[in-house]
């Protein structure tokens, strides 16, 4: 867990859960932030939004890398 000010800015822990179990805690600590699972070889756009997290799963959906803010 790692924080900015008080707001989750990611969470490490959350690496080996399943992603929609991770998407429904993230929520859970932070309902304003929009939550998205992807396949971890999927392209993504680069831009940086203060209010999306996505969440990279492995080929069993199971969360293969940090998620975080941006």
């Amino acid at each position: 867990m790692s924080t900015s000010g008080g707001t989750m800015r990611s969470w490490p822990e959350l690496v080996g859960w399943d992603g929609k179990v991770a998407k429904k805690q993230i929520l859970a600590e932070d309902p304003y932030l929009r939550v998205i699972i992807i396949k971890e070889n999927d392209a993504v756009t680069g831009d940086l939004d203060m209010h999306r997290v996505r969440i990279r799963v492995d080929e069993l959906d199971i969360v293969a890398e940090v998620p975080q803010i941006g």
